[in-house]
């Protein structure tokens, strides 16, 4: 009798997609339930209704808790981990909360009712894993963010080093000449936990390093990370730093909401003002012009977390661990060489 796993080989598709045909799960694309299917029938294939509902009360979900709702870089860090999971036959249940709102609070509450096996956060705020989070004692894993200096032995953590990314992306635009440089985004109250201090810090000790005076009440402006932030932000800047040739923003959503606000401005991008982002999302591809930017690998983000989280569910020995995950300078467009 044909099996699961003979299934996914011919079909060419992963053992959950196979699953999840099997068992009407609406999640499947039109093309892949048509193509299982039409192997399910050769085969004659016939799933063992006692094992299925077996499994189907006893396979937990990964639930996934993602702190921004318009954070399009974490969009897509959440489909690279959907397609992780399915190589482990796993499912997992989303959950969106705002940038304001307590991300453990809601976990505590969604764990007590989903029961899920483990938990993955992309995006926190460090200080909200409190004395609360030891309410949670299943595996979890953060992403994009350090665990360092939480004391919970169930947490793993896969980040960047911002603060070397951003003197990366400030050593180009210097390396291109640029003199007068200035920041957006974010914000400048100095917090180690944070990862826009990280990255305040990084561009700081680039200019410094090269001998350049960098005054933050004119050369930085704060803002929210999103398409009109990054437009407000730009705006503000050129009235407070007029002579500015370079903007590194904090994110690509950032970014190109400053290169709109350049282009409604009559500033032209980069003869006039060159512009380097931070996150490698699509857009930057896609904008006019194409955006030079900070590429976090959410492929190996996703990789990596989720093979942590399922060896710890599976190995309650498995010590948590705290690692870098590599970045790169992305060269498009938008940076000229002065």
């Amino acid at each position: 009798m044909a099996t699961i796993k003979e299934i996914a080989k011919l079909s060419g598709y992963s053992i959950g997609t196979v699953s999840r045909v099997i068992n009407n799960n609406p999640h499947v694309s039109p093309i892949a339930r048509r193509e299982i299917s039409k192997i399910i029938e050769e085969l004659a294939f016939e799933p063992n209704s006692n094992a299925r509902v077996l499994k189907q009360k006893t396979n937990k979900q990964i639930l996934v808790i993602v702190k921004g709702r318009e954070n399009h870089y974490l969009e897509g860090l959440v489909e690279k981990i959907e397609n992780e999971l399915q190589n482990y036959d796993k499912e997992m249940s989303v959950t969106y909360v705002n940038e304001s709102d307590d991300e453990v609070a809601h976990a505590i509450k969604l764990n007590d009712r989903q029961r899920p096996e483990g938990i993955i956060f992309l995006g926190i705020d460090p200080n909200n894993f409190n004395e609360d989070f030891k309410k949670i004692e299943i595996p979890c894993v953060i992403l994009t963010n350090m665990a360092t200096g939480m004391d919970y032995v169930n947490v793993s953590s896969f980040s960047t080093n911002d603060l070397e990314a951003s003197k990366c992306a400030c050593n180009y635009l210097i390396e291109n000449g640029h003199r007068n440089i200035a920041i957006i985004g974010g914000t400048k109250v100095h917090d180690e936990t944070c990862i826009e201090s990280y990255r305040l810090q990084g561009v700081i000790e680039a200019m410094n390093e090269h001998g350049l005076a960098f005054d933050i009440n004119r050369q930085f402006v704060g803002g929210p990370f999103s398409y009109e932030g990054g437009y407000n932000a730009l705006v503000e800047l050129l009235n407070l730093y007029p002579e500015v040739t370079a903007v590194f923003a904090m994110a690509d959503i950032i970014a190109i909401g400053a290169i709109r606000a350049c282009n409604d401005l009559n500033k032209k991008v980069p003869e006039d003002i060159s512009i380097v982002g931070f996150d490698g999302i699509k857009q930057c591809e896609y904008c006019v012009p194409r955006l030079t930017t900070i590429s976090q690998n959410n492929h190996e983000f996703a990789r990596r977390g989720v093979k942590d989280l399922i060896e710890r569910i599976e190995n309650n020995e498995q010590l948590s661990v705290n690692d870098i995950v590599p970045f790169a300078l992305i060269q498009r467009e938008s940076v000229k060489k002065i």
